[in-house]
């Protein structure tokens, strides 16, 4: 029997109340220190299966949700798995970045702070993860969870051409081997 979505996402909530204040805190350390800095793209976090740092593999696909996640939905959930699901068998390994940017160009940054925010798209990327790899119906061990990872990053741009252009900057999505940027 599978859960629902709203299931999955509260008893993900539960596991993590405990650890919440830690993750607030290391949150609004993060944010501190990215507003201080002239860097306009860092990634504060990345969420796997089976490791929580990035493949060594060239990365072939990268998605960007790129929102106010004031508070994030099911919608965001739904967008998210569409687009794994849609490109899974043609670039893998693929990335999904979850991006907030702390200025917005239409919205005040309210009610939720950054950090809550954050707080919340960590667990909305487990879901993501959980219900991607669940939706394959068996339990075995699937050796594509290697290659799916869900980042959380933050940006001071507030118009996603310039976002694209800053995340391309970074040069963190970057294939050291060849030079090259996946597809975004």
């Amino acid at each position: 029997m599978k859960s629902s979505p709203i299931s999955a996402i509260y008893s993900t909530a539960q596991r993590m109340q405990s650890s919440t204040s830690s993750l607030l805190s290391y949150f609004r350390l993060s944010l501190n220190f990215f507003s201080s800095s002239p860097s306009t793209f860092f990634l504060l976090h990345t969420i796997s299966k089976n490791s929580p740092t990035p493949s060594s593999h060239p990365l072939k696909s990268l998605h960007i949700l790129d929102s106010s996640f004031n508070p994030p939905t099911l919608a965001h959930l739904r967008i998210a798995l569409s687009a794994l699901k849609s490109t899974a068998e043609a670039s893998k390994p693929q990335r999904l970045l979850l991006l907030l940017a702390t200025q917005n160009a239409d919205k005040a940054p309210k009610p939720a702070a950054f950090e809550q925010r954050l707080a919340m798209m960590t667990i909305l990327a487990q879901n993501i993860l959980n219900h991607y790899h669940n939706s394959t119906g068996t339990s075995q061990p699937n050796p594509a969870d290697e290659e799916v990872a869900v980042d959380i990053g933050i940006i001071k741009k507030p118009y996603f051409h310039d976002k694209a252009i800053a995340i391309e900057q970074s040069g963190f999505y970057k294939d050291e081997k060849s030079g090259k940027q996946p597809q975004q």
